[in-house]
Parts: structure tokens; sequence; C-alpha cells
């Protein structure tokens, strides 16, 4: 893994979300703990960002994945497969296809909603009057408050309010209102939509750079070139990250070493004064949980059950880097397998 200094700089317009309150978030990820003998599976777990201390919330036999905060905070919505027959090494073939959610009051965990589809399911987010927004296939659907469907939709964003929503559909990009899935306004052709904390911007791809949108106005503010990496100019865009003060940007093009058994990101920071790129960590994904703390998976790796074991098993620590020091460390290793990492908190 590639580690290098890297230089906190500004972008753009300044606002965002408080140090305190990115503090006082909580981050949700799932966790499978492998056993030497009988299944397991993995589960939610919780913690406080700014501590970091994770205690496991959900004790089923059902492999659960994607957990989503509602908006108070009170229930965690997650995608939970009902196939418990699976081996401890064992991932499905159709996708998770029942929504479920865990009560944190009572400690409960109850059925939501299941399609017949023969399509994966992924939890999208909430929306500000309560809806789920959950992907089946290329449908958006919202459920539990106002019923919608969206059809072809490659990709989404809920703004940090809830109140808006921003959709790719045949490659162009859409701001919709997120009660209804209506009123939409075309912003041009982007892709990978992410939200400013401040729900002011909008940073997406386009054709071999990056773009800053102004969510208001719906124009372009800024653009920059990706950092190229080969020799066929194949930078392959992944994922945005903003800090949390709205004033940086974190990007992930397709990993040098990623393949199809095993997709990474190499991030890049992106100075908007000079507009070069500074090459920082390579990960499965990541939270930029405050200041200069980020939260990241580690590329998969392979460890045997045990000593001597024949039985290797999929495995990804989750690790802490320190932007101002450059200093790396393992949070939860071993017999684990870390994913799915979000925020919790409004």
């Amino acid at each position: 893994m590639r580690m290098r200094a890297v230089a906190v700089c500004s972008i753009l317009v300044v606002g965002g979300a408080s140090l305190g309150a990115q503090v006082d978030a909580q981050v949700v990820l799932t966790r499978r703990d492998y056993a030497e003998h009988g299944r397991t599976f993995p589960q939610i777990w919780m913690a406080n960002a700014g501590g970091l201390d994770f205690r496991q919330l959900t004790h089923s036999a059902r492999d659960h994945s994607e957990p989503v905060c509602s908006r108070d905070g009170k229930l965690i919505y997650f995608a939970s497969d009902p196939d418990a027959e699976r081996s401890r090494n064992g991932y499905g073939s159709g996708g998770n296809r029942e929504v479920w959610a865990y009560d944190r009051q009572t400690g409960q965990e109850r059925f939501v909603w299941r399609t017949s589809r023969e399509y994966g399911l992924n939890l999208n987010g909430v929306t500000a009057n309560g809806g789920l927004l959950v992907r089946v296939g290329a449908e958006l659907h919202s459920l539990l408050r106002n019923l919608w469907t969206i059809h072809d939709v490659d990709e989404k964003a809920v703004s940090p309010d809830g109140r808006r929503l921003a959709l790719v559909i045949a490659e162009s990009l859409f701001l919709a209102d997120a009660a209804t899935g209506q009123s939409r306004t075309e912003l041009g052709q982007y892709s990978e939509p992410v939200w400013s904390p401040d729900g002011m911007r909008i940073a997406a791809f386009f054709d071999g750079g990056l773009a800053i949108l102004d969510a208001r106005t719906q124009r372009e503010m800024e653009r920059v070139g990706l950092p190229k990496r080969d020799a066929s100019g194949q930078d392959m865009p992944q994922d945005i990250v903003w800090s949390p003060d709205g004033k940086s940007l974190l990007v992930g093009l397709y990993g040098e070493n990623g393949g199809a058994g095993d997709p990474q990101n190499d991030y890049f920071l992106l100075n908007p004064a000079t507009r070069t790129w500074t090459p920082e960590l390579t990960a499965r994904s990541l939270l930029w949980l405050y200041g200069e703390t980020v939260l990241y998976l580690r590329p998969y790796g392979t460890t045997p059950l045990g000593p001597g074991s024949p039985h290797n098993v999929w495995t990804s620590e989750l690790a802490v880097y320190d932007l101002a020091s450059h200093q790396d460390t393992a949070l939860i290793s071993g017999l684990v397998l870390n994913d799915d990492l979000s925020t919790c908190g409004h």
C-alpha cells in the first residue's frame, strides 16, 4: 500500500459542516468476524466518530450489508440476506433482496420490505420526509413515505438536508425533488455526483475531469482534469469524497492493482490553487471523518482460518490515516471482513 505526504488545501467556496458536528457523528459499518469452525455472518457495528470504539449492534444468522440511518438516528436500515445456509466464506449470488431495520432503542431487528426481482438491492439514503431510497437493478424506489419509482437510474445521491436528489439518467445529471422524484432539472453530462456537506455544491466527473456545480444556479463553477496514470490515458474515476468543512476533495481512481476480485481505488488530493493532484493512499473506500482524519478500508487480503488451516477467507482491515502526521494505523484487523462504511448523523 502506498502512503505519501499530503498538503491540505482550500477548494472553491468555503462552507460546510462544523468540526464539532462531525466528531459527534457516528460511523456505521458491516463486519464479519470469522470463526475457525461454524458459519459466520456480517453484522452491523457502530462507533462514535471521535472515538472509533466499535460495538456490535445486530446478532442474527443473516448477512447484513449497506447500513443507512434514519434522519433522527433512531433506526438503521440495511439490506439483509435470508440465506442462512451459506458457508462462512460464501457470498450471495443473486444479491440481497430484503430491507430490514434495527431499532437502536429496543435493540430489535425487523423486516421492512422485500423484492422478488433477481437483481442486487442497494440502499441509497433517507429523504427529509422519512422516505427510504433503494435501488433494484436500474430502478430507484422511494419506500415508507411517498411511494414512487424512477426507471433507468445509473447513479444517485441525496442532498444533506434530504430534500433534493442528484440523478444520472442516460448519462445526464438531473436535480429532482426527493419527496416526489419529480421537478427534474438537467445539468449536463456528468457522473458520480456527490453533494458538498452544506448542500450548495455538487462534485461530479465529466469526460476527462472533475467539475464543481452550483446546486442553486445549476451552473458549472469549476473544472479540472484528472491525473493520468497510464499510457492509454484511462483514469477510470470511481469516487469523490468531500472534507467535512467542504474545503477539500479526495478523488478515487480505479486502482492500478485493482481487479474484479480485489476492487480498490487510488485516492488523490486536489490542490485547486495549482490544479495539481497529490497521490495519497489506496483503499476500497473511505470516509473523511473530521479535521484531517480519514477512516478507510484497506484492500482485500486472504487469511488462513487457523494455524495450518487449508481454508482461506477474504479479510479487509479498517484503518485510520492522519493527513497532518501522515501516520497510518490499523483499527480493526485479523480474521475480520470490514465493509460498507457510512455515517449516522445529520
